[in-house]
């Protein structure tokens, strides 16, 4: 199974009500407040578009868009995540450059330690 048919499974399942409508802001609703506000985030719509958008829809139309909003919002993410694993002699650098500014920051620290316990620096 893969990360996108893997979302949609997980969106399918998302716990909803039983009204037959979405509607926006009624606090007796909070699935419904919580898929559509996760939408919202994902879209950058405002809620006055949305409203406009999923009046008369229900749960089976209102989840594929949800998912394809996820789906357009990581696929980039994990192109870019993609491109990053595969480049090995950028993760190398990476690795090394994080490995040298470890050893420095911990031989800072040893000497500090050495410093306060009395022993002689390391030369």
């Amino acid at each position: 199974m893969t990360r996108l048919m893997l979302f949609e499974k997980k969106i399918k399942r998302c716990k909803t009500d039983a009204f037959p409508s979405i509607e926006y802001g009624n606090s007796d609703r909070p699935e419904c407040n919580n898929l559509l506000n996760l939408y919202q985030s994902l879209t950058n719509k405002t809620e006055e578009s949305i409203i406009e958008e999923v009046t008369g829809m229900n749960w089976g139309k209102f989840k594929p868009l949800l998912t394809d909003a996820i789906i357009d919002r990581i696929d980039p993410i994990n192109k870019r995540c993609k491109e990053i694993l595969e480049d090995r002699d950028y993760l190398k650098a990476v690795l090394n450059d994080g490995a040298e500014s470890a050893n420095e920051i911990a031989e800072s620290t040893l000497d500090s330690v050495r410093l306060a316990m009395g022993f002689c620096r390391k030369k």
